[in-house]
């Protein structure tokens, strides 16, 4: 009790003087007029019971004094701001260092870390320190950091800018800015901490911060009670399925879970549950799939987990290509120990889907590669077939024997030599040959080298000045075993040998398999034939919590030497890297190497936790008890003086009652926002009349705007047109039905809280059954603080969040044929209080939709404002760049839309073509 006591403070502590004022106020109060007789008629004995004698006032009773001065103390104590834990302000004046841990690790618990970091801010911005501000996130680049102060009029926005990111925690890079520490004047150092380390040595962290303490004092900020997201790691690709590792903190109490497997288009493929042992911080998952829904999985995910460590990427390394084995022309009674197709399935088998059949029929399946045996000269019409597979991006892998080295054959990577080497043969002074060491160019050039191989025939190629960048296996004496070649945007890969154990005993061994695994990344990460260094850009990236960013997070570029496969590193946020050929998936759980709490039993400093430092204020349940002591002082004075009414009868007193419940309610109901709640009565208005709805964000004056908004616009739909619209209704997404209103308007804040599943279920159900939502985001003035990039703004990135959920079709900017252009007005542009942003719509040319009307419209020209009155009709908001004739084509537009929403899409019907090119003039 006493720790909450000691956190009690004031916000104007001087106007608790005012309670020595309170005996000259009980002096005051403590007389009143006397309390009138009720005397009985008749009027004589009512004179005769007259007392002629003159009367003082009576002294008031002692317990409605002490309950005047009680309220004369609440009041004074009301005025001085009582508040908890808000802290002493700093007398010193010093400067303030916050490091913030907003890695992956923070984001469960993001939303308290946010509003101390809001709390803290506003403090220092009260007492006018100097605040540096430092993420304590792994970094890219090994140069010195450069310590800057943050400007005042960024403080309120820290905790946004501070949002965690898909990188793991470095404490230990904080030793960068040790000489810009010591340079400042006894600075004060507060860790805002995740409570959690993934890839640092603890006792290396301890160490970092005693260091810390001699630059300045420490306070840590922790929350050691909450839950650390679990991590997946990288999944291991079976014949029936895949099979990961999931790993929680130690120390965690977290003991079940369920994965979810989504595709592209977030469509969920399976769910599998996990449990974790008594004891254990690991446990294995097994999800058995078909081999079409496993290549379909896109990305693994931990449900209701809202980390980037609970997400694991797949790219096409975590997919079993499929292959095409070419079986024609093998007879029936061919032993399997002498068919190609035996040893190169048993080959594939652990790398591939394999697929058997003939080579055009395989063609047509359109398989990402193709095994081809010894093969004679195709039929012209085969290879142009064929070669135009290869140059759409094919894998051609072809291996030599008796047929191909007598045959004069197309689609080979090198000009071969007739006829082929016999290096085991009666008249030949030769022994079969071992393997030579790889080329340095080579894809297998790590693999290890089998001495027991040999290799007793082979087709030769013929010399040229690039067949040795194009020989990727040799034998001893520098003759190409393996020879491959880009055909535009496909290739060929040649075995110079049989895929049988008539000419080599290469089949037999390990490295055969090996190298038929290093041709299964070809065509995904890397180039054929090339061992550069290179970096990859990023694609599209995931923020802390999981949530796709696309490229407003700018990663570095990620080092890639191909064709090996790289190594994640923690300096790189999660995400896709690479081109529009190929993506690269960098994942948390890649390089999380061990994952436990901190222990800050030997850190320095003073340790406080988030919930017992949140900022409580005493102000509202004041004011709401001494309104309730007032109302009861008013009640006792008319009873004292007999003016309130009897409450002898039965209906008197239910009467009395029935008013103080009512009373009390009000108050307690009139400090409170309007929040949509649903009830028979606001179904009823819904319903029965044609009303727009809004979705409340939680922030009052945006919320009143979009109220204003659509109450304007509905008056205009009376005044211009024959829908008769009702005012508009507020709907909280979480509780309320959407399907009642055809046109739901969304206003999107950057602190718009995440949905729940069953609110986005609600959303695509009303999407589907024909709703429309136009999402508003409003920035379009704001964009030139992101450099004129609307899609950079905070806002956009939470609208991002909220429709990669929905079940939407592409979007694209409205055409000047669209229907919105024409639905009542004829009309080209979309403003509202900003006249220049871009709006985007579904695409439903296909005939999708609901009768060809989008479900979804997006903008940024902030319309509520531009069609918001205020209770005396008067437009509320000015235009950007001004001028009525903005607000009335914004008016327009809101509605044509609302016509688009009601009348569908029957204005783009060829019959009024006439009437519109008339009215254009055409």
């Amino acid at each position: 009790m006493s720790q909450y006591l000691f956190g009690l403070s004031f916000l104007n502590p001087w106007i608790l003087t005012a309670l020595l004022a309170l005996p000259v106020l009980w002096w005051l109060l403590k007389l009143t007029p006397p309390s009138p007789q009720k005397v009985a008629f008749p009027a004589i004995r009512f004179l005769l019971e007259l007392n002629n004698k003159e009367e003082s006032a009576a002294a008031l009773p002692w317990w409605l004094l002490a309950l005047r001065l009680f309220i004369a103390g609440l009041v004074i104590l009301a005025l001085a701001g009582p508040v908890l834990n808000k802290g002493a302000p700093s007398q010193s004046g010093n400067p303030v260092v916050l490091i913030v841990d907003n890695g992956w690790a923070s984001a469960p618990g993001w939303s308290k870390r946010a509003k101390l970091l809001d709390r803290l801010t506003s403090q220092f911005l009260e007492e006018e320190r100097l605040v540096y501000a430092i993420s304590a996130l792994s970094r890219p680049t090994d140069s010195a950091p450069v310590l800057t102060a943050v400007k005042a009029s960024e403080l309120t926005g820290l905790s946004h800018k501070m949002r965690p990111l898909s990188r793991s925690t470095d404490r230990l890079g904080l030793k960068k800015y040790f000489p810009a520490f010591a340079a400042l004047e006894r600075p004060e150092f507060i860790w805002i901490s995740d409570d959690l380390t993934s890839s640092e040595p603890l006792r290396d962290v301890e160490a970092v911060f005693s260091e810390l303490s001699a630059f300045g004092p420490v306070t840590i900020y922790s929350d050691a009670g909450a839950t650390a997201p679990p991590i997946i790691h990288s999944p291991l690709v079976k014949t029936d399925g895949l099979s990961f590792m999931v790993r929680k903190a130690s120390g965690d109490r977290t003991r079940l879970g369920v994965v979810l497997g989504k595709s592209k288009s977030g469509r969920v493929l399976f769910q599998q549950p996990f449990q974790f042992k008594k004891d254990e911080n690991t446990t294995s998952v097994e999800a058995t799939l078909p081999a079409d829904i496993r290549n379909e999985i896109a990305r693994l995910e931990i449900k209701n987990s809202q980390s980037a460590g609970s997400l694991f990427l797949l790219d096409d390394r975590w997919q079993r290509r499929q292959i095409g084995l070419v079986a024609e022309g093998e007879k029936s009674q061919t032993p399997s120990l002498l068919s190609e197709s035996h040893y190169l399935e048993k080959a594939l088998t652990p790398f591939y889907d394999i697929r058997k059949g003939r080579l055009a029929d395989l063609v047509d399946a359109n398989v990402s590669m193709i095994a081809l045996g010894d093969t004679a000269a195709l039929s012209a019409r085969l290879s142009s077939v064929l070669k135009n597979w290869v140059n759409k991006g094919g894998i051609l892998i072809r291996f030599a024997g008796p047929k191909l080295a007598n045959a004069k054959s197309a689609l080979l990577p090198v000009e071969l030599r007739s006829g082929n080497r016999n290096l085991d043969g009666a008249m030949s002074w030769s022994k079969p040959s071992a393997l030579g060491d790889m080329p340095e160019n080579s894809p297998f050039a790590d693999l290890v080298i089998d001495p027991s191989i040999r290799i007793s025939k082979q087709v030769l190629a013929n010399p040229s000045a690039d067949l040795s960048r194009k020989t990727w296996a040799q034998l001893e004496d520098g003759t190409p075993l393996v020879t491959a070649a880009d055909q535009k945007d496909g290739q060929i890969i040649l075995f110079h040998t049989t895929a049988t154990t008539a000419w080599s005993n290469l089949v037999l061994s390990g490295l055969f398999v090996e190298m038929l695994r290093e041709i299964s990344y070809l065509g995904s990460f890397s180039q054929p034939g090339s061992r550069i260094s290179e970096t990859l850009p990023p694609v599209d990236l995931v923020d802390g919590f999981g949530t796709s960013i696309g490229l407003t997070e700018q990663g570095a570029m990620l080092p890639l030497d191909l064709p090996a496969d790289p190594a994640m590193r923690i300096n790189y946020p999660a995400g896709l890297y690479g081109s529009t050929t190929f993506h690269l998936a960098n994942n948390v759980g890649s390089f999380a190497d061990h994952y436990g709490r901190l222990d800050y039993a030997n850190l320095p400093g003073k340790r406080l936790t988030y919930d017992l430092d949140t900022v409580l204020s005493f102000v509202p349940p004041l004011l709401m008890i001494i309104i309730l002591l007032i109302l009861t002082d008013m009640i006792a004075s008319l009873a004292l003086q007999g003016r309130l009414p009897s409450l002898r009868s039965k209906h008197r007193r239910n009467s009395a009652l029935s008013l103080l419940v009512t009373l009390t309610f009000l108050f307690l109901t009139s400090g409170q926002q309007a929040k949509a709640e649903e009830n028979m009565e606001r179904l009823l208005e819904a319903t029965l009349q044609t009303r727009l709805g809004y979705i409340i964000t939680g922030d009052d004056s945006m919320d009143q705007m979009s109220r204003d908004g659509l109450r304007g616009l509905s008056q205009q739909l009376r005044r211009r047109t024959a829908i008769e619209a009702a005012g508009p209704l507020p709907i909280h997404i979480e509780k309320n039905e959407l399907l009642f209103f055809p046109l739901v308007y969304w206003p999107i804040s950057a602190s718009f809280p995440r949905i729940s599943e069953e609110a986005t279920a609600k959303i695509n159900r009303y999407l589907q059954g024909g709703g429309t939502i136009l999402f508003d985001t409003r920035n379009q003035f704001g964009s030139g603080l992101f450099g004129g990039n609307v899609q950079a703004t905070p806002e956009n990135q939470r609208l991002r969040a909220i429709l990669e959920r929905l079940d939407i079709q592409r979007l694209s900017p409205v055409p000047t044929d669209h229907v919105l252009t024409r639905a009542f007005y004829l009309t080209q542009s979309f403003p509202g209080r900003y006249r220049d942003g871009q709006v985007w719509v579904e695409n439903t040319e296909n005939g999708n939709g609901n009768d060809g009307v989008a479900s979804v419209i997006i903008g940024s020209n902030d319309w509520a404002s531009a069609w918001a009155i205020d209770q005396n009709g008067r437009s509320v908001a000015a235009m950007v760049p001004g001028g009525e004739r903005q607000r009335e084509m914004a008016t327009r537009f809101g509605i044509n839309l609302v016509m688009y929403t009601l009348a569908g899409n029957y204005k783009a019907d060829q019959v009024h073509i006439p009437a519109i090119l008339e009215r254009l003039g055409q």
